[in-house]
């Protein structure tokens, strides 16, 4: 049995869940003459629909406004083109009130503006990646919800600086790709950045066609650009930003949808290569039955060619949230979670990891690194949150006596409650092993890397050049009354995971809920930080700046925007 789907979405807050599993589809469109009858459509899997990426739930109310929650609904109607917006104008204008902006070098304190954004729609979920050879060249993606203005839709958001990340040089969208099916598919948000020796930049993304709504093209897109074609193009969606495209994979037919890629770019046996890795939702077409698997794909640096897809997470049917990285050694280290559904409604995420040696696409025996009976669990929050939040590993390489040390960190929870949808007490924890590659590694004891107060979507660097890894996170202990509003810290971690150091990059809480588009709901699933030399840069979402909500006008309140902020090690 075919699964028909046209548009469809994730669960951003539970109160969404009974939404998606009965509304996502849209009636069957009649056959085409000659085929064979078509099957009625039935709703999207249910657990699709609760785990696929945000953007593709922001995407199908897009279409179907009257299904959204009454948060969304008036707000996406007026942002359909050609939506009719009777007494309604342009936004006031006027100026905005002020926040953080573009000046001196980006620091402790000081934190970067990197968006252009004057229509007060939200950007978030941030990659960030730094030239080595330039290391005045800076490159960000987000999530741009500045699409829902754009007709075609396209998600993907870039920004670009060219001098160090003391301000934005050029921001724009990734265009629809070509797919094999020769339609033009949007990019559809979940960007990763990275950037080669000799600072080539490349650019991943989830790909969407929602255009045709008979279509189910869907897949990673990867695109390949420089500097200075980033800095001088017209910006916007302009083709010309990014010349280079590669579809690394793409669905096969209705039974499959491919989300949630990580991507890293590195030297291995003598070649520069790019990796990607992804989420595969599958349906059995005889059985029904469905599943999640993670996926990884090795391309030349030109983009000219990429092998087969390479099934990573084995026998797994509730794999999830992979990350990869290649490490100085040149080897493929890709991370994922297989989440295990209990009947108590609880989940239990195991933690693996798998490795691949320098020139091969061979991975090597599946590594345990945590059974974790504390994540954040799909569909859960923060207990002072409504943000949409789940554990998800990071992973991270260094030579160590020679040697590469794979390192992941995740969060975990004190303490879950109401079914274990609620999590208190998230703190970054860490893990290590010398023997990725091997069948009886050994892993070092777990570290707990924050302190008090929630600390949630960590991420790591390896900080080449540098003393000590770059460790950064979320975390709410400088609210210590609500436990609510964020600020970004940064810890020094040493080889052995103990912490040397724990410094707060913000000079002011962030208030998560203060969004008028997303009010809370969607934070993004990442932040990243890159560290080179003790020096780091972390890209974040915070609404420190008031503009008016282009869309619907009215007076500048605050809004998502995505930020850079640097520290020293």
């Amino acid at each position: 049995m075919n699964v028909r789907w046209r548009r469809f979405g994730l669960i951003a807050v539970p109160a969404v869940a009974g939404l998606l599993a009965t509304t996502l589809l849209a009636p069957a469109g009649t056959a085409p003459a000659g085929a064979a009858p078509a099957r009625p459509d039935r709703p999207l899997p249910a657990l699709w629909a609760a785990r696929m990426s945000q953007t593709a739930l922001v995407r199908y109310y897009l279409t179907h406004p009257d299904q959204a929650p009454d948060s969304l609904r008036n707000v996406l109607r007026a942002a359909r083109p050609g939506w009719p917006r009777p007494g309604r104008g342009p936004a006031p204008a006027g100026p905005a009130a002020a926040g953080p902006a573009a000046g001196p070098a980006a620091g402790p304190g000081k934190p970067v503006l990197f968006t252009a954004d004057d229509l007060g729609l939200p950007q978030n979920q941030e990659s960030v990646t730094r030239c080595a050879a330039r290391p005045d060249v800076v490159l960000e993606s987000t999530n741009d919800y500045r699409a829902i203005a754009d007709p075609a839709n396209n998600f993907t958001g870039w920004h670009v600086s060219t001098d160090g990340g003391r301000s934005l040089a050029n921001e724009g969208r990734l265009s629809q790709t070509v797919f094999p099916s020769g339609a033009a598919v949007q990019s559809d948000g979940n960007g990763v950045v990275a950037s080669d020796d000799a600072c080539n930049l490349y650019l991943a993304s989830s790909a969407v066609d929602r255009m045709n709504p008979d279509s189910f093209d869907n897949g990673v897109v990867v695109a390949r650009s420089t500097p200075d074609s980033l800095a001088h193009c017209p910006g916007g969606t302009d083709r010309a930003c990014w010349p280079v495209r590669k579809v690394v994979v793409a669905a096969p037919d209705a039974n499959e949808f491919i989300d949630k890629p990580w991507m890293a770019v590195g030297r291995s046996a003598g070649r520069t290569v790019v990796w990607v890795s992804y989420t595969e939702f599958f349906v059995d077409p005889d059985t029904s039955a469905s599943g999640t698997r993670v996926k990884a794909v090795r391309c030349d640096a030109a983009l000219t060619s990429c092998g087969a897809p390479v099934l990573v997470s084995g026998s797994d049917i509730g794999a999830h949230y992979s990350d990869l990285t290649v490490g100085p050694d040149g080897g493929a280290y890709v991370s994922w979670v297989d989440i295990a559904d209990h009947d108590d409604f609880t989940q239990t995420f195991t933690i693996k990891l798998r490795a691949a040696p320098a020139g091969s696409t061979a991975f090597g025996p599946t590594q345990v690194v945590r059974v974790e009976e504390n994540a954040i669990q799909v569909g859960g929050a923060l207990h002072a949150n409504t943000f949409r939040s789940v554990t998800i590993p990071k992973t991270e390489v260094r030579l160590i006596g020679g040697r590469p040390r794979a390192y992941v960190v995740w969060e975990a929870c004190l303490a879950r409650v109401r079914d274990g949808s609620v999590c208190e007490g998230a703190q970054v924890k860490l893990r290590y092993t010398d023997d990725a590659g091997s069948a009886t590694a050994r892993w070092s004891g777990i570290r707990t890397l924050s302190g008090r107060g929630n600390a949630y979507f960590p991420t790591i660097s390896a900080n080449p050049g540098g003393s000590a890894l770059a460790v950064a996170w979320y975390t709410s202990r400088y609210d210590p009354t609500y436990d609510n509003r964020q600020d970004v810290e940064l810890a020094t971690v040493a080889a052995d995971g103990t912490v040397a150091r724990v410094q707060r990059l913000t000079p002011m809480s962030n208030a998560p809920e203060a969004d008028p588009l997303l009010l809370g709901i969607y934070l993004g699933n990442y932040i990243e930080v890159t560290a080179r030399d003790d020096q780091a840069l972390v890209a974040f979402t915070a609404s420190f700046r008031r503009i008016p909500f282009a869309l619907d006008g009215g007076l500048p309140v605050p809004q998502q925007d995505n930020y850079l902020i640097a520290g020293s090690l």
